[in-house]
């Protein structure tokens, strides 16, 4: 039997910039503010801890894996850049949209990621354009702006 398949398409849907990401927050109460760390989540082989760890450097920032939930700066602790293992997102995702601003590289759409994400970036870029979207977003939410070294 064979099928043609062009009847598998049932909507064409043309987008601004298919290469872009979007800003993504589930709560309507307005834009995120680079207040507190920034927390990149994903699963294990999406390139979020390579990301940190250049982000961390290029803003001058810690960076920090967060293995459980013990580990999650606080506020008084200053801003941070943050990779949080899978298992501690799943336990602690609205513990970490109130510490700051959550990233998720995504692999592929999962719903709770997608719930508690200011922003989304694919995981299947390159490292430099996802540092390169990631920290243009950063910056018009004044995330880790008067931050010197650490």
């Amino acid at each position: 039997m064979s099928v043609d398949k062009k009847e598998f398409v049932k909507q064409r849907v043309d987008v601004e910039d298919s290469g872009r990401t979007r800003t993504w927050k589930s709560d309507p109460s307005g834009p995120p503010t680079g207040r507190g760390s920034l927390f990149l989540v994903g699963r294990p082989g999406s390139g979020r801890a390579e990301l940190g760890q250049a982000l961390a450097q290029r803003l001058g920032l810690c960076f920090k894996a967060v293995d459980n939930a013990d580990d999650l700066p606080g506020q008084e602790d200053g801003p941070a850049v943050c990779v949080v293992a899978p298992e501690v997102f799943d336990r602690a995702a609205e513990t970490l949209m109130d510490l700051g601003l959550v990233a998720y590289v995504m692999e592929y759409p999962d719903p709770l990621y997608l719930s508690h994400a200011h922003f989304v970036l694919p995981a299947g870029r390159g490292l430099e354009e996802n540092l390169e979207d990631l920290a243009e977003k950063l910056a018009l939410t004044g995330f880790g702006s008067g931050v010197g070294s650490r």
